[in-house]
């Protein structure tokens, strides 16, 4: 028979059941799931925080003399009907290792063998082809969908460095390293929300920051602007020159629409606003819509042009029957410290916009009909890039630009593959591109590689992106219909200097 937590069924009790009796139980388990497999108990964790200690009770028909000289058990007590196990979570886990123990725990009585595994059976397996054939030299930050729940891992050469998981969305893992690297307490930061928009377009709720050995030292889940309580967003955020947090929100307004060619089909509007937080407060907030209203010229072609309803869905509010034209998403924002100011990408309008440091002007614009792209970046504040879906098309593009004195000249490269919805890329070189993430296997037009049909692409390497694509590399997730929403390739913290 087999406890979980506190005498529920099961076979393991947490140590606040019992930890009374033993001296170096003081710390409850995480969850945890166990069994018995051929004799043997196998007990998976199921939460992760590097180097966090816990312990667990496994029952014994006598005193057992358990032992253990793997470094993670740090005790193992023997008691008359059990034996109480002290376990540290490493710090890195080798990647699909969910059906390989961590630790072994041995009865010198002969009595069943104890084995910890560091993941749950539930875990994202991975498989590389091509380039990426040597799962040790990854490091990515990832969101897969696997098997129906959400996780955000962060892989470092190869091995995991942190994971979390949940049955509902957890939607972004991002580094907080736009450029230049500030070191700050928070060095990455991933979305988790228990409520998600019935189109999926908009999914209020919490931000947990992370140190850089991924230890939680914050969250966000509301702020205040001017009175009105707002929700983070969970597609971007980023941290401002004062290193405070800059989120996203989604605001239902009803509007007047009658000065656009073509009114708006419903007059609830979801304003994207854009807020620095310090201590709950928004202490500079731009609206869109507000400065769309004062600044008719520009915004009125921009509006018209915008592909109802296939980039700007009606969509439901959450906690209302009531509909709102999502006509301002938008999905990500990079600060630029080199000249304060904050790069925000919005797919339903194919714009990308450059707001002041302080939130009040917008510097620049421009506009790539039907890209609904994601993820527009710049590592220098003067050039710039981003990942265009280009839903519509047979290609997905990279598109890099300058800004000149309110001119551009895009230079548009055709990716041999689409991805329709979320997806991002990183510049490896000048010629070798990474695209990750999508939501949806990514659709190849042409790869070298027999990829099974029972796996979902979220990653693949493109060499000589700019004159003749090729895919050379790809990894998969097992498993059809999962996704990711972003996987990027990162240099871990830890490893960036000051």
């Amino acid at each position: 028979m087999f406890i979980l937590s506190l005498g529920l069924s099961n076979g393991i009790a947490s140590a606040s059941a019992t930890s009374s009796h033993v001296s170096h139980c003081r710390i409850n388990n995480p969850g945890v799931s166990a069994k018995v497999v051929s004799g043997v108990y196998q007990i998976h964790v199921d939460t992760y925080t590097p180097g966090t200690k816990f312990c667990f009770f496994v029952p014994s028909s006598s005193n057992g003399n358990y032992s253990s000289a793997n470094p993670s058990i740090s005790g193992v007590q023997n008691l008359d009907h059990a034996v109480a196990i002290s376990y540290t979570q490493p710090t890195l886990v080798p990647l699909n290792s969910s059906d390989t123990p961590i630790a072994t725990i041995n009865s010198s009585k002969g009595l069943r063998t104890i084995q910890i595994f560091a993941l749950p059976t539930n875990f994202p397996r991975f498989i590389t082809f091509g380039e990426i054939e040597d799962l040790s030299n990854l490091n990515l930050l990832t969101t897969p969908v696997y098997n129906g729940i959400d996780y955000a891992i962060a892989i470092e050469n190869g091995q995991i460095a942190f994971w979390t998981s949940g049955k509902y969305v957890v939607e972004t893992l991002r580094q907080l390293n736009d450029f230049p690297q500030k070191l700050t307490a928070e060095s990455y930061a991933y979305s988790y929300f228990t409520t998600s928009g019935p189109t999926g377009s908009y999914s209020p709720g919490t931000w947990h920051f992370l140190n850089a050995a991924f230890q939680e030292v914050g969250s966000l889940s509301t702020l205040n602007s001017s009175g009105e309580k707002l929700l983070p967003e969970g597609h971007d955020m980023t941290l401002s020159g004062a290193s405070n947090p800059v989120v996203i929100s989604y605001v239902p307004i009803s509007v007047d629409s009658s000065w656009l060619d073509r009114p708006l089909s419903s007059q609830t509007v979801l304003d994207c606003r854009i807020s620095e937080v310090q201590n709950g407060e928004a202490i500079h907030s731009f609206s869109f819509w507000d400065w769309a209203v004062r600044h008719k010229d520009p915004w009125k072609q921009l509006i018209n042009n915008v592909n109802y309803p296939a980039l700007t869905p009606l969509v439901q509010i959450i906690g209302s029957t009531q509909t709102a034209i999502d006509g301002f998403h938008c999905n990500s924002v990079q600060y630029l410290s080199s000249k304060d100011e904050f790069l925000v990408s919005m797919r339903g309008t194919s714009t990308v916009v450059v707001l002041s440091g302080d939130l009040t002007t917008v510097q620049n614009l421009i506009t790539f009909p039907g890209a609904a792209q994601h993820f527009a970046k710049s590592n220098d504040g003067i050039n710039f890039s981003m990942f265009g879906n280009y839903p519509f098309e047979k290609n997905s593009k990279f598109v890099s630009w300058t800004f000149n004195d309110l001119k551009h000249s895009p230079k548009y490269s055709d990716l041999p593959l689409l991805v329709g919805n979320c997806g991002n890329a990183n510049q490896l070189s000048e010629s070798n591109l990474w695209v990750g993430g999508g939501c949806g296997s990514l659709t190849n037009q042409a790869t070298a590689f027999a990829v099974p049909k029972n796996v979902t692409i979220i990653g693949e390497y493109i060499r000589n992106f700019d004159t003749k694509p090729n895919i050379s590399g790809i990894l998969a997730v097992e498993g059809v219909g999962d996704y990711s929403y972003r996987t990027d390739i990162f240099t871990p913290a830890t490893l960036l200097g000051p």
